[in-house]
């Protein structure tokens, strides 16, 4: 009895290198993401703060004019910074999608050939069985005849 061969064998290991180079490339974009939100989180809680003491400065009665004019211009540097970090979210938000469609559509693919290959082995399977099967019929007819016609000899 022979093994059962898959031709597509390396392609479908091909296949599922794919899908885990996709898989990497998905968990390094949403690790980007996630940073790139944590970044803008900070900056938000950064301008609240700074927001909040440029308030309350100004509520005193003296005002350094000096420092009121550096910690806006701080200030502007902070929100710059924050447009940019929500810029870099949203195309990161639209690179995880992308990435999530490589990492299905390398899954499907591998999947289909993994359908074909377990497919086949059944037939394959099938075939062996019934390859047996008619080995062992003709084993038992050729005793059967044997036996018949040792006993016609008698």
């Amino acid at each position: 009895m022979r093994g059962f061969h898959f031709r597509l064998d390396p392609l479908l290991a091909l296949r599922r290198h794919k899908e885990q180079t996709f898989q990497l490339q998905l968990a390094e974009s949403q690790r980007a993401l996630e940073e790139a939100a944590d970044r803008a989180v900070a900056l938000e809680s950064e301008i609240k703060e700074l927001s909040a003491r440029l308030a309350e400065f100004q509520g005193k009665g003296t005002l350094d004019l000096d420092r009121l004019d550096l910690e806006s211009s701080y200030l502007a540097i902070l929100e710059r910074r924050l447009e940019e970090q929500l810029s870099l979210a949203d195309q990161l938000t639209q690179r995880v999608a992308q990435d999530r469609e490589s990492v299905l559509q390398a899954s499907r693919e591998k999947k289909s050939l993994e359908k074909l290959r377990e497919s086949l082995m059944l037939a394959f399977a099938r075939e062996e069985s019934q390859k047996e099967l008619k080995g062992a019929e003709e084993i038992a007819t050729s005793r059967y005849v044997r036996r018949h016609r040792d006993q016609g000899k008698d």
